[in-house]
């Protein structure tokens, strides 16, 4: 018979239990945004050099200036309502401001009867104009501002070659539309450059953050 006073065994020392390990979560990439200051700080400095330059033109263009401001003006607030970038706004605000002021002329024209040579020319850039602007609704690219460059150089080229003939109805006429071609031009290279640093930015992010 066994002896049943013997010292049991020491009982085995417990495992611990494997831990899971939590799977990594990707990190979520956000494009580099403007900050509040800056954009009221930009936006602040902008209005005031537009409405220093509307009172200075307004005083040598007369009445005829206000209409495409107003068009424009009208324009920029929506685009900026529609959240775009700034360089956005301002690049198609002109765009469309411009286009809308031409064709109110062209309204007014076929409204008192007259010929309207023009109407088919101005049709072309309508369906031009509408395509970049929803094309720059849903995509802001560098390729986009590129494309409104040349557009703008195109139209300022026609304007050129047309100022005599526009200059017969109404010289302030051509030169606010010289101008405000010179104006798109110079917000479409702007415009360009600005999309090129956020590409290059959002780039650089999602590099960091895939490392």
């Amino acid at each position: 018979m066994p002896d049943l006073a013997a010292p049991l065994p020491p009982p085995l020392p417990k495992r611990p239990a494997p831990q899971l390990q939590p799977e990594p979560q990707p990190v979520p990439v956000e494009a580099p945004q403007q900050s509040a200051s800056d954009r009221s700080w930009v936006g602040k400095l902008v209005w005031l050099v537009s409405v220093v330059a509307s009172v200075t033109l307004s005083k040598y263009l007369g009445g005829v200036y206000w209409m495409p401001v107003l068009l424009i003006a009208i324009s920029i607030w929506i685009f900026s309502r529609l959240k775009l970038r700034d360089y956005s706004v301002w690049m198609l605000g002109v765009l469309v401001g411009h286009t809308l002021w031409v064709l109110v002329g062209h309204a007014t024209i076929i409204g008192m009867g007259k010929p309207d040579p023009e109407l088919t020319n101005f049709i072309i850039d309508l369906v031009v104009v509408s395509a970049l602007t929803v094309w720059g609704l849903k995509t802001q690219s560098f390729w986009m501002c590129l494309c409104v460059l040349l557009y703008q150089l195109v139209a300022m080229a026609m304007s050129i070659i047309l100022f005599d003939e526009v200059s017969k109805v109404s010289p302030t006429a051509a030169i606010v539309h010289a101008v405000l071609r010179a104006i798109g031009i110079g917000l479409a290279i702007y415009a360009m450059v600005k999309a090129r640093q956020f590409n290059r930015g959002s780039e650089a992010t999602t590099a960091v953050a895939s490392q």
